[in-house]
């Protein structure tokens, strides 16, 4: 039997461009309160929306807290991050992936109350049938 590597399958897309799609999510995190919130500020194609959000914060030791939002232009309830150790860094990373098979990863590294967006994302383009 030969193997087949069909990873990238999870990622098809039939009949979409990605073309005017720019992944986009912003934050604020409150170290004191012990919470963060994410929200989905992407662009896509007039024909194409978010389908999902999936937002991770991971501190420096592994631990992780995720979340998924489904609503375009949606974003996280306050997630509570008070397991995590706050006293380093935390590592937020968010999934953006669209109806028509548009994807992007995005991270950036927190240390301190604050507000932003992430700007460093990795694109996998869609594979066309």
């Amino acid at each position: 039997m030969i193997g087949i590597d069909n990873s990238e399958l999870k990622y098809y897309c039939k009949n979409c461009s990605c073309q005017n799609f720019s992944p986009g999510a912003i934050y604020d995190y409150n170290a004191t309160e012990k919470w963060i919130n994410v929200a989905d500020t992407s662009v896509f194609d007039s024909d194409d929306t978010l389908k999902e959000m999936k937002v991770t914060v991971t501190d420096e030791a592994g631990k992780q807290i995720k979340a998924t939002v489904n609503t375009p232009k949606g974003s996280t309830t306050p997630l509570d991050v008070s397991t995590l150790d706050l006293t380093k860094k935390l590592t937020l990373t968010v999934t953006i992936i669209s109806k028509a098979g548009c994807f992007a990863i995005g991270t950036i590294s927190i240390t301190a109350d604050g507000k932003g967006k992430i700007i460093e994302w990795s694109n996998k383009p869609p594979i066309i049938a």
